[in-house]
């Protein structure tokens, strides 16, 4: 009998351990890409609103920050006349937003004027991530993980 290599048995058992532990390992890769591209997106949105709330008193000036499931815009106001504004840019983005309000509005002193407070939510709900929402007040806007019964929970 020969003893020098292996059988075809111990090959597809090996095979077949290998493709189990690699499925196993791409399914959980999965789930933290999601978690992490979440973080990311509010962490991107949380930056981007305090650089609005920012440019609001460096130019003395009025800024919308409008929201749609997919994207946020930056307007500007020339003047408390300005009844429109003018679009800055656009910022598409992967997960779905959800807000108590369609747009938060910073006055000269870059103080939110058209609400006291609120919340901004990225879809899916649920997932592991750390933070998955914003909470915007008259002068901060923080980050935090929304809890199952629609409250934020500060990070």
């Amino acid at each position: 009998m020969n003893t020098k290599g292996f059988t075809l048995v111990e090959l597809l058992i090996v095979v077949a351990v290998t493709t189990i532990l690699l499925a196993l390992a791409s399914i959980n890769f999965s789930d933290y890409n999601v978690k992490y591209n979440i973080e990311k997106q509010a962490r991107q949105m949380e930056a981007d609103f305090d650089n609005v709330r920012l440019t609001a008193i460096q130019q003395k000036k009025r800024y919308d920050i409008r929201l749609s499931a997919k994207a946020y815009t930056f307007a500007v106001y020339s003047s408390e006349f300005d009844a429109t504004g003018t679009t800055v840019s656009t910022t598409s983005v992967p997960y779905q937003i959800q807000s108590d309000n369609s747009s938060i509005s910073f006055d000269s002193r870059g103080l939110v004027t058209n609400a006291a407070s609120q919340k901004v939510w990225l879809l899916p709900t649920g997932t592991d991530a750390a933070y998955d929402s914003l909470f915007i007040t008259t002068a901060k806007t923080n980050i935090g993980k929304r809890q199952n019964d629609g409250t934020c929970t500060l990070k």
